[in-house]
């Protein structure tokens, strides 16, 4: 066991859901392996397909300048609203091209380079406001 940061620099995680069941995308950046995507599609019963990852499609910044991408089938997707923008960790509605469909998501992305930055750990005892 070692602490997250110490196997991954960052990843991003979406989930959406589509007529006939659920597509979860998810990339992360691991320090001593290749990096690692996953796009995977559920059906209404629980089973599951993995299916080839959609093109990168890049998302602006954070307030707080944390990096972040998505995927989409063309290559395009918009944040539609901000829940969280924390120094090292943001979650988003986005709006995004998936299995042939155009879908709202729920996205995260996850800076832990930023996460283990002694000033951003001084800072974690503090409440982030968060947008509702």
């Amino acid at each position: 066991m070692e602490p997250l940061e110490y196997a991954f620099s960052k990843w991003t995680w979406l989930r959406a859901s589509l007529r006939d069941g659920t597509a979860i995308l998810y990339d992360a950046e691991r320090r001593r392996e290749s990096p690692l995507s996953l796009a995977l599609r559920f059906d209404a019963l629980g089973r599951y397909e993995s299916v080839e990852p959609p093109p990168s499609a890049p998302l602006p910044p954070t307030g707080w300048r944390v990096a972040r991408q998505t995927r989409s089938d063309d290559g395009k997707a918009f944040v539609e609203r901000g829940f969280e923008d924390t120094p090292f960790y943001a979650r988003s509605l986005v709006s995004t091209s998936l299995c042939g469909e155009r879908v709202a998501a729920m996205h995260e992305s996850l800076s832990l380079d930023r996460f283990a930055n002694p000033i951003v750990r001084v800072m974690l005892p503090f409440r982030m406001p968060r947008r509702v």
